[in-house]
């Protein structure tokens, strides 16, 4: 029995040691892999002949410049930006100014034509009031008429009454 649990152990250890054993493998051979892709780049790029790194280096500084050309492109745009604000500015402020003109123009004129209209109705409630002066200076001379006819007929009825 004693031997028994001796050899199950040894198993389990074995066992246990050949697990570790293979996985050790399996990364072994993962690493073995990446070493020989980069052994096969490294070989690939001691074939590149010395015009291409030239033109690869020629190609980095023609995208330094550029971007150098970029740069000063994007300065001059954000000037001609400045310059454009600075003018729309410049124009609103003009045109706020103009539209102040304006309306004070325009409130010149309402108050010129509010004056008119004043004067236009006062014109016609003067005229409404002469036609009624005449019309009263009519009705006055028919009341003054017609006093004077009653007064000539109670001159003309008194006599006869005392007869």
């Amino acid at each position: 029995m004693k031997l028994e649990r001796r050899h199950l152990a040894l198993t389990a250890l074995m066992n246990s040691r050949e697990s570790r054993w293979n996985d050790d493998m399996r990364r072994m051979q993962a690493e073995i892999a990446s070493l020989e892709i980069e052994l096969r780049n490294a070989k690939a790029m001691q074939g590149v002949d010395s015009g291409y790194i030239q033109f690869l280096t020629n190609l980095s500084k023609k995208q330094q410049v550029d971007v150098q050309n970029m740069q000063e492109e994007l300065i001059d745009y954000r000037m001609k930006v400045e310059a454009v604000t600075r003018e729309k500015e410049e124009l609103m402020d003009t045109f706020e100014s103009i539209m102040d003109l304006e309306k004070q123009r325009w409130s010149e004129r309402l108050e010129k034509d509010v004056c008119i209209q004043r004067i236009e109705e006062l014109e016609s409630v003067v005229e409404a009031t002469e036609r009624n002066v005449v019309q009263l200076a009519g009705g006055l001379k028919k009341n003054v008429e017609l006093k004077e006819k009653l007064e000539t007929m109670q001159t003309q009825i008194q006599p006869s009454a005392t007869d």
